[in-house]
């Protein structure tokens, strides 16, 4: 405060302070940070309660109200203006109180410090600046510019590259200002900026770096990974869901965090790399200091064995040089850019280990740490920059990151009673090291529920620690472990090195060595009921996996992908994906193919019940020919095989005009053909090639291949297609809409082919089922499965067409038996649909027996039987 305020930075060997670089606004490092707004004072504003002293702090907010303004003609970076100055407000703020409060229990709330004179003004500056970072939120995508103008908005020529940290590490600070100010586009906005980010991740899960927040796309080199620029964009997914207790975000972590895990993380089990997001290949083969934070947050996942394993090559990189690299090489094993500005994401992940294993190696690491900042770093004005580890060098800057983290988590690494170690409730490290919390008035009630179900079910905990040794019976340390040495071998650390004496005394004289075990952390089953190899169903239908309220009921295993994560215990699995159907964290799978508990012989007889359901959906067809011209002759190169008729068995819906059945009263239209036993057979015509699935409305002209225009306001529609029964594609739309659009043309029925065998399905309770009863009754609806028999009616369309023949469809007046070949997949009815109510009463009292994948139990699954 001496030698630097009013100015932003601390230039700790020259002693005197800093601000932008007004003469090159283009100075990135400088003018991203340096806004001309006393950014250290502000980022450090709640270090002075974490470090009890609350006469500094009433000075220090004091000092920000009657000195600080937003109205200031800088180009600073959002994401750091967020992260340092926005959360060094609002975490301020919420730990200021303008009269006494009563006393609250200290493990749900922290003491706030009463300032008699406050009336909120910090809240006020938090808002002010909040509305000036709107401007970059203006982009196609939601995604913020990466820099922004306090007074004028967006430059012109403003890059439109940005990072999945810059636009997603707002989520905290912008939702904290929404819930203290009440305008929620604050928190809106953060919201649809990261799930921009997330919605254009790739087919591994993986997001990169950078993007363009204009076209949305990724830029080179698409690399993905825990580094500098993605890092903090997992660590809030996290955060978010402890802070607010929305799951959405805790789905996303889910998968995030299975990706990292499968893909990032080397075989050896500590390292995670730079990797193609679109590959999962290698990119990089260096670290960075930043993946260092990765620890930390693992302990907050409850990933403590990974959490542990990770921390040990970054402190062996730091008994290396005494402190972390910017970049490491993971192949020669020594730094590439060996300056370090005091980073704390190293001393952020030995305290989160400590608080969570309670090791005294943790705290030995702390004390290492403080010795090196302090031979190091330490000049008579602060702690200067180490721009080069082997030679000593400093430089003349201190970033505000070294009070507002690297000294505050130092500080609580020792500080056993501070009220920050003994808080038990959803308060939040932001990835600068603010305290934010949420308190019940200001969760709408998003964090009640969540909270109850982790104290009801262990599932939701993280497991105690316990302490390894080599010896039995005898609690050890970190430094007891058998892998302890590998990671030193990881980093290039000798064993004779002066940084590792204090180890001498335990080392093994045959080099003991823990090799790396690989967990997969990411996988995918097609499932089967017999133990036999199941061919994958692409698009599993209702007849097998159903929506409900609480997640999904599968009736039908065969076939059906199923893709999860290892529990962090390596024991278990987590679905979260099912068929097409993503799984969220709340929701649980419940399988009532019984089939999964049957011997072969019992197999045998529930699918002879099978085979009976799927018997009475059977509808024979028969497809012939007529020619359109009964005076014309035929040509010389007729095809007479196309005069034979084709028999084939399809199979009809349980909504819609069962063409086998009579027709009730009900079921009339007058004046319609109907497609149906005992009628005559109907024109077959297949329409145009672009409403092939007839999944848009049937307007134009059967003959013509050109999509006409249609006026959706308009009530009357033509009938092409009266009369006649269309020939359709399976895919596009469901087989309800292919109906309804039929029926609407006119249509008396449609036949839908299809390669893979297929019962369309709709539950009597669905609104779809419903409207069928009361207008689809009358049209009917028949799949013709399997690869044979729709090349067979293929070539009969094709050969008709090329003679003036016209093709015909009716029903056979017997309905041969039904043959699966051991080539061909099974129907896909196993519960019959009048027995499926009980499975809605069933779910809901069933004790939670769960299925077992390869002895590992799947931890959201229920057996319904």
């Amino acid at each position: 405060m001496a030698a630097a305020f009013p100015l932003d930075e601390l230039q700790p060997l020259s002693c005197k302070g800093k601000g932008p670089d007004w003469d090159n606004p283009e100075d990135h490092s400088a003018n991203d940070v340096n806004g001309n707004y006393s950014i250290t004072l502000i980022d450090i504003l709640d270090t002075f309660v974490t470090l009890g002293d609350p006469m500094g702090f009433e000075k220090a907010v004091s000092q920000v109200i009657d000195h600080v303004s937003f109205d200031v003609d800088t180009r600073p970076q959002v994401f750091e203006t967020t992260i340092r100055v926005l959360g060094g407000l609002l975490s301020a703020h919420q730990m200021i109180s303008s009269v006494p409060v009563p006393e609250t229990n200290p493990r749900l709330e922290l003491a706030p410090v009463v300032i008699p004179w406050y009336r909120g003004e910090l809240l006020d500056l938090a808002l002010d600046l909040g509305r000036r970072l709107l401007p970059a939120f203006n982009t196609p995508t939601g995604m913020p510019y990466a820099r922004v103008n306090l007074r004028s908005g967006v430059l012109r020529n403003e890059t439109n590259q940005t990072c999945a940290a810059g636009a997603g590490t707002l989520l905290l600070e912008f939702t904290v200002l929404s819930r203290l100010t009440g305008d929620p586009q604050f928190e809106q906005l953060a919201k649809k900026s990261y799930q921009a980010v997330w919605d254009r991740r790739s087919s591994l899960d993986l997001v990169g770096n950078p993007i363009d927040v204009v076209t949305g796309d990724w830029d080179h080199p698409q690399s993905g990974g825990i580094g500098a620029g993605i890092d903090s964009f997992y660590e809030y997914a996290l955060k978010m869901y402890v802070l607010t207790g929305e799951k959405p975000f805790l789905d996303i972590w889910d998968k995030a965090y299975a990706a990292i895990m499968k893909h990032s993380r080397g075989t050896e089990g500590y390292w995670y790399r730079a990797i193609g997001i679109h590959t999962g290949e290698l990119s990089a083969a260096h670290v960075d200091s930043l993946g260092a934070f990765w620890p930390g947050l693992q302990v907050l996942a409850g990933d403590l064995e990974n959490a542990i394993k990770a921390h040990l090559v970054y402190w062996n990189m730091w008994r290396k040089y005494s402190g972390i690299p910017e970049t490491f090489s993971i192949v020669t094993k020594e730094g590439l850019y060996v300056g370090y500005p005091l980073r704390p994401e190293f001393v952020e992940s030995t305290y989160f280990l400590y608080r969570a294993t309670k090791d005294p190696f943790y705290l030995s690491v702390g004390e290492r740490v403080l010795q090196d900042l302090t031979a190091k770093a330490k000049v008579p004005c602060g702690l200067a920059t180490v721009s080069n580890l082997l030679t000593g060098e400093n430089e003349d800057r201190m970033e505000s990151f070294v009070l507002s983290e690297t000294l505050k988590y130092l500080f609580l690494l020792f500080d056993e009673e501070n009220p920050l170690n003994k808080l038990d409730s959803n308060f939040v490290f932001t990835t600068e090291g603010h305290v934010l919390q949420l308190r019940r008035a200001d969760l709408n009630g998003s964090i009640s529920s969540s909270q109850a179900n982790q104290t009801s079910q262990g599932a939701s905990t993280c497991a105690r620690h316990v302490a390894s040794s080599s010896w039995p019976g005898i609690a050890g340390s970190i430094r007891d472990r058998t892998d302890y040495d590998y990671a030193r071998h990881l980093v290039g650390v000798e064993g004779n090195a002066s940084a590792v004496e204090d180890d001498s005394d335990r080392w093994d004289i045959y080099g003991k060595c823990d090799m790396p075990r690989h967990e997969i952390f990411k996988s995918d089953f097609v499932l089967t009921p017999h133990g036999n190899k199941s061919a994958e169903d692409l698009d599993p239908g209702l007849e097998k996996i159903v929506p409900v309220e609480e997640g999904f009921i599968v009736y039908n295993v065969e076939g059906v992908r199923i893709k999860a994560t290892t529990t962090v215990d390596q024991d278990g699995y987590v679905i979260y994906q099912i068929g097409t159907h993503p799984v969220r964290a709340s929701q649980k799978i419940y399988f009532a193919d019984r089939r999964l508990l049957r011997g072969d012989d019992e197999m045998e007889a529930g699918m002879k019940q099978v085979y009976q359901l799927h018997r009475e959906r059977q509808v024979p067809l028969r497809f012939s020919v007529e020619q359109l011209d009964t005076k014309a002759e035929p040509t010389r190169d007729l095809d007479l095989a196309i005069l034979e008729p084709l028999i084939a068995t399809g199979v009809t819906a349980n909504f819609g005009q069962h063409p086998v059945k009579e027709l009730g009263q009900k079921d009339w239209v007058a004046n319609t053909p109907r497609f149906g036993r005992g009628w005559p057979a109907l024109p077959l015509i297949q329409p145009p090639s672009y409403n092939k699935h007839g999944c848009k409305p049937h307007i134009g002209s059967p003959t013509s291949e050109e999509e006409p225009y249609t006026d959706p306001d308009s009530p009357f529609l033509p009938r092409p297609y009266e009369g006649a029964v269309l020939l359709l594609e399976r895919g596009g739309c469901t087989f309800f809409e292919m109906l309804d659009l039929a029926s609407l043309a006119g249509a008396s029925g449609i036949v839908i082919t299809s390669e893979g065998y297929v019962t369309p399905t709709l539950l009597p309770e669905e609104e779809q089922f419903q409207t069928a009863q009361l207008y689809l009754s009358h049209v009917g609806l028949v799949v013709v499965s399997g690869a044979q028999n729709v090349k067979a009616l293929e070539g009969l369309v094709d050969a008709s067409k090329r003679n003036d023949f016209q093709v015909m469809v009716g029903i056979e007046a017997d309905a041969p038996e039904l043959e699966v070949t051991s080539e061909e997949k099974k129907p896909a009815v196993v519960i019959p649909l009048d027995k499926r109510e009980m499975h809605t009463s069933l779910r809901k009292t069933i004790p939670s027996r769960p299925l077992y994948i390869n002895n590992k139990r799947v931890r959201n699954s229920v057996l319904l039987f």
